[in-house]
C-alpha cells in the first residue's frame, strides 16, 4: 500500500528575493504525496495532488514532475534538482541531501499568470530548503527574478484511512471487554 504525506512549504523573511518585502510571504504550497517508505522516516515520492503553489499572491495547481530515475541524482535540467525524495523526520531537511546529490520536488504550474512554469523545492548541503522558478526546461527565465527563494518545507506521514479504522476498532473491542469486566455481577438470591 501507497504511504501518504501532506507537505507545506512557505517563503521565510531571511533571503527574500530582490524587489520583495521581506515581511511578507512571498511563497506558500501546500498538497498531498503519495510515496513508498524507504526507510529512516525516508520516502520516495511517485505521485502529488491536490497540489496549490501560491507565488507573490498568485495562486496556480500544480501537477509533480517525476524523475526519470527516483531517488537517485537526477535532473529535468541543470538548474533543476528532482530525486523525489523526502525525509519526515527532517534531518537535514525535510528534502534531505543524499550522496547522490540534492534532493528536490520539481512541480509544472497547470493555472493561473505563471502556468506552464516549473517550480523546483530543493535542499542544499548546509540544510537549507530553497526554491527556484522557471518557465522553460532550460532554467533561464525566472519568477520574478533570478535569485533562489529561502523557503521553510515540512512533510507530515499521514496514516491509511484503513490502519485507522483498525485502530478505532480494536479500541472499541477493548472498551467493551473493559466494561463487561468493571460492571458488577449479578448473584441470585433463593
Amino acid at each position: 500500500m501507497a504511504d501518504t504525506l501532506t507537505f507545506t512549504a512557505y517563503g521565510t523573511n531571511s533571503g527574500a528575493p530582490n524587489g520583495t518585502a521581506t515581511n511578507s510571504t512571498y511563497i506558500h504550497a501546500s498538497g498531498t504525496l503519495t510515496g513508498t517508505a524507504l526507510g529512516g522516516g525516508k520516502f520516495g515520492i511517485t505521485n502529488a495532488s491536490g497540489v496549490s503553489i501560491t507565488f507573490q499572491g498568485v495562486t496556480s495547481g500544480a501537477i509533480l514532475v517525476q524523475n526519470t530515475a527516483p531517488w537517485t541524482s537526477g535532473t529535468v535540467n541543470p538548474d533543476f534538482f528532482v530525486i523525489d525524495l523526502v525525509n519526515t523526520t527532517g534531518a537535514y531537511g525535510y528534502l534531505p541531501y543524499t550522496t547522490d546529490g540534492y534532493s528536490g520536488l520539481v512541480f509544472q504550474l497547470t493555472s493561473g499568470t505563471y502556468a506552464g512554469y516549473y517550480v523546483d523545492f530543493f535542499n542544499l548541503p548546509s540544510g537549507y530548503d530553497f526554491l527556484s522558478a522557471s518557465n522553460d526546461p532550460s532554467g533561464n527565465i525566472f519568477i520574478p527574478t533570478n535569485d533562489g527563494y529561502d523557503v521553510n518545507f515540512s512533510v507530515t506521514d499521514t496514516p491509511e484511512p484503513s490502519l485507522l479504522l483498525l485502530l478505532g476498532t480494536g479500541l472499541l473491542c477493548m472498551a467493551g471487554f473493559l466494561f463487561r469486566k468493571a460492571r458488577p455481577s449479578m448473584s441470585k438470591v433463593v
